[in-house]
């Protein structure tokens, strides 16, 4: 098993949960964003007092038995963790989905959890396979809190390695495959405009090849009909996701609906804005 070590250097730090205040709390490698594991730097004012909190509390074993199941050298999230953050579906995402009309069985097709509070994107692959997770927070008006980083898990160099796929790659079917950034919009636009299978690819430059150390999110993508649906700006617009797809000749269209904004605007937010006509 791995054993956790806390960040060396951390360029993040979070808000401890023992005396609240800001970026004093290191994290563990491996569980970037999760406050529940890691030390406050306030050895002296703090209450916990600079104790270490490992992620069982109490063993460093324990926890890693839970979220990592072991397969030919890589590393996934087992079914028994992933139904247990699935039981709850009270975050703040989860509310405004449904204050949208999005239904609890499309958030669990999607494979939205809470934990804690945080939503949690479980990632699975094309074989059903859950690879990854990324966690974040947001407000009740759907809008991400920008005061939490989101994470996805990763462990140490050269142990036990976490993947990612395509968000909503264990959906695609035989429809067209529309390609967004950000998981919200994957999830309110395939509520919308279900004609399409929907992935996200989590950033503008997020369809990567493998190569590099990436992850080789374009191979699921060949011989398929492809749109990417630009977010509205540059990154959106121009980027190393649409090179890649120009690059392994994958049979594409670049839909670009807010040509005159440049502020990032995307099909996700047109949605809660009440339109839903474009497609």
């Amino acid at each position: 098993m791995v054993a956790h070590r806390l960040e060396r250097s951390p360029a993040h730090k979070g808000n401890c949960p023992h005396c609240s205040r800001n970026k004093v709390w290191r994290y563990f490698e491996g569980f970037h964003g999760d406050e529940r594991f890691g030390r406050c730097e306030r050895i002296n004012s703090c209450p916990s007092g600079g104790n270490v909190y490992y992620p069982d509390r109490t063993s460093k074993r324990t926890y890693l038995k839970e979220v990592i199941e072991v397969r030919n050298k890589q590393a996934f999230i087992p079914q028994m963790y992933y139904r247990n953050i699935m039981l709850d579906m009270s975050s703040n995402f989860h509310v405004f989905c449904r204050k949208l009309g999005i239904s609890n069985d499309h958030l669990v097709k999607w494979g939205v959890g809470t934990d804690n509070g945080k939503t949690v994107f479980f990632f699975i692959n094309h074989k059903k396979e859950i690879v990854n997770k990324k966690v974040g927070r947001y407000h009740k008006d759907g809008k991400r809190d920008k005061e939490f980083g989101f994470y996805s898990m990763r462990q140490p160099p050269k142990k036990y390695k976490y993947q990612l796929c395509l968000y909503g790659e264990h959906l695609i079917n035989g429809l067209d495959i529309a390609i967004v950034e950000s998981e919200k919009t994957a999830i309110l636009a395939s509520w919308v405009y279900p004609n399409y299978s929907w992935v996200a690819c989590s950033s503008a430059n997020g369809l990567s090849d493998g190569s590099n150390g990436s992850a080789d999110r374009i191979s699921i993508l060949k011989d398929r009909k492809v749109i990417w649906v630009c977010d509205a700006d540059k990154a959106g617009r121009s980027n190393s996701s649409i090179n890649n797809l120009v690059r392994y000749n994958i049979n594409h269209v670049i839909m670009d609906f807010f040509i005159m904004r440049t502020d990032g605007y995307d099909i996700g937010d047109s949605i809660v804005d009440g339109i839903k006509d474009l497609l």
